[in-house]
């Protein structure tokens, strides 16, 4: 398995099963996919020359595979191997799987303790909400924050913006914000909250009413 944003290259091994010498054996390896590129093979890349029968060769690949910065978690590569030599050529198959952050949001929390102790937020109170963000991807995030948006005239959030740093995979971080009602926010009214979450290339936007 790979991670995105990784850069790596192959090692390859054929196996000659045959009862004869395979002569002059050179390898490519391409993939026809989105989430990644392949270099270009320079001189000698996949060059096995003689490999005898009942025996098998190990080269290093040279050109660097690269995978993209928002490859979806589990993606799935599959690779096509060319192995030519002087009297045959053979075609195979190798599968990889891309790991990547998988972000998710639950509901948030309102603790208006220092008020009516409800849980609901109510005209002249000050609450802090918190909100669990989840990455059940299979790789660490990039650095991440959230910003919490709110368009009501009645509603001030102190902090609009919370920083997590990395998120591990298969973990739940809180974000935390100050929020305040204003005293003449009528009886009965509602706010629509805006919850982003950004992760390099990997986002996640929420709406709470």
């Amino acid at each position: 398995e790979a991670d995105y944003s990784e850069t790596f290259n192959f090692n390859i091994t054929m196996q000659n099963f045959g009862t004869v010498d395979a002569e002059n054996v050179s390898v490519s390896i391409s993939a026809n996919d989105e989430h990644l590129f392949i270099g270009e093979p320079g001189p000698g890349d996949g060059w096995f020359g003689t490999i005898a029968s009942n025996s098998s060769g190990t080269v290093f690949y040279g050109p660097e595979i690269s995978i993209n910065a928002d490859v979806p978690d589990q993606h799935v590569v599959e690779f096509t191997v060319i192995a030519s030599s002087d009297d045959d050529n053979w075609t195979s198959y190798f599968y990889l799987t891309l790991n990547a952050p998988e972000l998710s949001v639950d509901e948030l929390m309102i603790d208006d303790s220092s008020g009516d102790n409800d849980g609901v937020l109510d005209a002249g109170e000050t609450a802090i909400l918190t909100i669990p963000t989840n990455n059940f991807g299979h790789a660490n995030s990039p650095f991440a924050s959230a910003v919490l948006l709110c368009d009501n005239e009645f509603i001030t959030i102190e902090n609009s913006t919370f920083e997590f740093g990395v998120i591990n995979e298969n973990t739940t971080e809180n974000s935390t914000f100050t929020i305040s009602v204003d005293e003449d926010a009528p009886v009965g009214s509602s706010a629509t909250l805006n919850y982003i979450v950004t992760a390099g290339n990997y986002n996640i936007e929420e709406e709470f009413t």
